[in-house]
């Protein structure tokens, strides 16, 4: 018996020294590591810099922290603080138990592909626009006036379309000063907003889809078109704040970085996520990652969206080619535009496509982008000159700002509309471009069926546009992803509020998905496409 329990007590023993020694020989499972977005553990994996810069979300002490790795204190965000130290001091900065997320303060580059075409699109008439400048279906003619567009970009210079007050301010975040050196933002803020000085014999237009609007320039792309994430993070938080102040109701972002990591961690994408929940509609690019070269021949691919492309709650365009045309069944989505899924979340986008291709509008003479079209022939110019005005240019930063444009419309057809009001009515009004969903998203662009529905609430009784002979209508299907779905806060029951009033047709709401009419799956196409290329 004694010896019995001896060998008890010396199993029991050993085995709890055996534990001890186990937990001791394994202190790596108890120790704690931030996430990484997959940029930063890739970089920290094989480094390939002396050093780098990133974003450590939500940290309190920020100098103390900054000091304990031996890192450099580069800028204090709203929700966060970017860092910069040699891959190591990144490593021990992911263990220390004050981190919890470290995202890359990756390069953003503006929206814009130089592939060389012969289309200059009628853009307005392609949209719709001049319907709702002098009225469309018994609602009142509008032109965006009073709604301001906080466009962050790479500035604006001055040209003779954006005079009259429609540049209301402009803040600079990248120390370059507040002009346009790129040429990019001077571009999109006369499609937004820019009075139409040119109208030609062919009825083509160079104005802005909502002249009556106004913009204001936030900087943070310099003269070669890049910028850093946390530039455009900054200058969200300056909208945020001063939002009233200058009475915003659209940003836009024609601009993005490959996604790296999930949104709900992206700090960008928790950045815009603000600032739609303070109430302002938030336009971004689905980026021009639609294909790649493949022994020499272009292969389409999906799964390329950008950041903060792939956030839900924004409005995400992609780029659309008419071929010049006013008739639908000529157009198509843009070969470079961006095709959904979004990577790691799977979210279904783009929302919509609108024209993007060969687009006129303002020049800013001897920017980057003006010198560069005359070396290599990517743009065609209105005018000929070293003094032209107005050239063209191709990507689906050009649509993001041609829906911020119809934005301005509908806010101005409904100033009490909310974010999931707009984004809902572009969708549902969009027309049906048989190009499978994770290519096109809802369809193109309808600006006057859209400041209709504004006016009006959802409806399937939209009038019909005539355009080049075509009656178009919306093609009606949208889907909401993401969690804490947007669309809930428009919806009681199965009544859609829209404003002050609660709307209840012949809709079917069904989960996460609106569907009306009898399309539910478009054509005869696969939704997956061939090929989906995530990374780099």
């Amino acid at each position: 018996m004694n010896g019995g329990r001896t060998f008890f007590r010396w199993t029991l023993t050993a085995a709890l020294a055996a534990m001890m020694v186990m937990a001791m020989a394994a202190p790596g499972a108890a120790q704690h590591r931030a996430r990484l977005a997959k940029d930063v553990a890739d970089e920290l994996a094989a480094p390939s810099r002396a050093s780098m810069q990133v974003i450590v979300q939500s940290v309190a002490r920020a100098q103390e922290l900054a000091a304990r790795h031996g890192l450099r204190l580069k800028k204090q965000l709203d929700g966060g603080v970017v860092l910069e130290g040699t891959t190591g001091q990144i490593e021990a900065l992911a263990s220390d138990p004050d981190v919890t997320q470290i995202s890359g303060d990756n390069k953003v580059t503006a929206s814009r592909d130089k592939s060389a075409t012969v289309e200059a699109s009628l853009l307005a008439q392609t949209v719709g626009a001049p319907e709702v400048w002098s009225g469309f279906g018994g609602v009142e003619g509008v032109d965006g006036r009073n709604i301001v567009v906080a466009m962050i970009d790479s500035g604006v210079a001055p040209h003779k379309g954006l005079r009259g007050g429609r540049l209301v301010g402009s803040v600079d975040f990248t120390g370059t000063g507040t002009g346009d050196q790129f040429g990019h933002g001077t571009h999109l803020a006369n499609l937004i907003a820019g009075k139409d000085l040119r109208p030609d014999a062919t009825g083509q237009t160079y104005g802005g889809v909502a002249p009556g609007a106004q913009v204001i320039s936030l900087k943070v792309l310099g003269a070669d078109g890049t910028g850093d994430t946390s530039d455009v993070i900054a200058a969200l938080e300056w909208a945020v704040a001063h939002r009233r102040e200058y009475s915003i109701r659209i940003v836009t972002l024609a601009l993005g970085h490959p996604v790296f990591e999930s949104y709900k961690t992206d700090p960008l994408c928790k950045a815009v996520q603000k600032a739609i929940d303070a109430g302002m509609v938030v336009v971004a690019s689905a980026g021009n990652f639609g294909k790649i070269k493949i022994d020499g021949r272009d292969v389409t691919v999906f799964g390329g969206i950008s950041s903060p492309g792939n956030l839900p709650a924004a409005i995400t365009v992609g780029a659309l080619t008419t071929r010049n045309s006013l008739r639908s069944k000529d157009w198509a989505v843009a070969t470079y535009s961006s095709r959904g899924p979004t990577q790691f979340d799977n979210v279904m986008k783009p929302d919509l496509v609108a024209p993007g291709n060969k687009i006129m509008s303002a020049n800013a003479v001897g920017s980057t982008m003006d010198v560069e079209s005359r070396i290599d022939g990517s743009a065609t110019y209105a005018e000929s000159g070293e003094g032209a005005q107005y050239l063209t240019m191709n990507g689906a930063s050009v649509s993001t700002a041609v829906v911020a444009g119809a934005a301005a419309l509908m806010l101005d057809a409904n100033p009490s509309l909310h974010p999931e009001h707009v984004k809902l009515a572009l969708q549902l009004s969009a027309t049906f471009i048989p190009d499978g969903y994770m290519s096109v998203g809802s369809g193109a662009l309808n600006a006057a069926g859209a400041v209709w529905m504004a006016a009006n609430g959802p409806s399937p009784n939209v009038p019909a546009l005539s355009l080049g002979g075509e009656q178009l209508v919306g093609a009606g299907i949208v889907y909401w992803g993401g969690e804490g779905n947007e669309l809930s806060r428009i919806i009681w029951g199965d009544r859609i509020i829209w404003g002050d009033r609660i709307i209840w047709g012949d809709r079917i709401i069904w989960g996460d998905r609106i569907i009306w009419g009898d399309r539910i799956i478009w054509g005869d196409r696969i939704i997956w496409g061939d090929r989906i290329i995530w990374g780099e």
